[in-house]
């Protein structure tokens, strides 16, 4: 009796060998000040993975329900400060400043709209790395400089709902604004000029021909060329506006390569505040990850330009 009392015993007091402990959370999400709430349940989970199993799967599903998406549609009193306090925003285009994808645009001038498109949902999603993607599509198209300067017309880039004044907004507070994408300057620069956004405040890929238009190739040295390359362009520009104390940079995006432009507290740098935007589409990784998501940019302009913005979702 004594025997099978002690074996009773150390069943009981060992947890299952199939439970596996879930993963401490990132340092980002842990000290990032819109999360601390929630991943500090996280953190807890992590801890006490020596209880029962069936009482951590229950700590586990608290966690899930409260870091849910539609918890950061409505923004912290913190970030509605920083995005008043900012003087640097830093926009994706496509997706976000205009309605579409405009490589996906480009690929249909170049008659192969479907197959560019899988790879951009993909790139986008964070499912595949953006600069084999980039690399990929670009030898799908081979686009000539013709095709590329007349996408414009053959295919007009609409922007997305009140895009337009947010910028004038940002404009007339004083703000800089500056355009990072994956896409191609030179299909970028007239958006940017319907904007008054300077040229030299465009951070995009660069496409290079042969004498005859025909393509060569992309420039590989370009900010947006490679994985990370949203990050290092706004370190660029943050040190560009050193003399102004600590500026505050805001990351406005749709996209996975948005999403990890954010500053992850790892000495490497990057936005302090990234809203996330799905007026055009809603990308999964993007709407649980960013500190604010938004469906309409007029709430980013409520937010800048009232003291008590209405925060509802869109």
């Amino acid at each position: 009796l004594r025997s099978r009392a002690k074996q009773n015993m150390q069943q009981t007091a060992t947890p299952s060998t199939a439970f596996a402990a879930p993963p401490v959370p990132c340092i980002r999400h842990v000290l990032h000040p819109t999360s601390r709430r929630r991943n500090l349940a996280a953190l807890l989970v992590a801890s006490f993975t020596s209880l029962h199993p069936a009482h951590v799967r229950g700590a586990q599903n608290s966690v899930a329900r409260d870091s849910a998406p539609q918890t950061n549609c409505i923004p912290s009193s913190d970030v509605k400060d920083r995005l008043r306090a900012a003087k640097v925003f830093c926009f994706d285009v496509d997706s976000t400043v205009i309605t579409s994808e405009g490589i996906d645009e480009l690929a249909a001038t170049c008659g192969v709209k479907e197959e560019v498109e899988k790879l951009t949902a993909q790139a986008m999603g964070g499912g595949l790395p953006f600069h084999e993607s980039l690399r990929a599509r670009l030898d799908i198209m081979r686009p000539t400089k013709q095709q590329v300067e007349n996408v414009h017309v053959e295919r007009p880039f609409a922007f997305s709902p009140h895009v337009k004044e947010l910028v004038t907004l940002l404009h007339a507070r004083g703000a800089e604004v500056y355009l990072i994408s994956g896409g191609f300057k030179e299909m970028i620069l007239p958006l940017a000029t319907e904007l008054a956004i300077e040229a030299d405040q465009v951070y995009a890929n660069e496409l290079r021909f042969n004498a005859d238009g025909s393509f060569r190739s992309f420039n590989p040295q370009a900010w947006t060329a490679a994985a990370g390359g949203k990050k290092r362009a706004i370190e660029h520009i943050r040190t560009l506006h050193s003399g102004d104390g600590d500026a505050t940079v805001v990351m406005v995006g749709d996209g996975a390569t948005d999403l990890e432009a954010r500053d992850c507290y790892d000495g490497q740098g990057g936005a302090d505040v990234m809203v996330g935007y799905g007026g055009n589409v809603v990308r999964g990784k993007v709407e649980a990850g960013a500190d604010w998501f938004v469906k309409d940019f007029q709430l980013l302009i409520r937010a800048l330009d009232s003291e008590e913005p209405e925060t509802r979702a869109a």
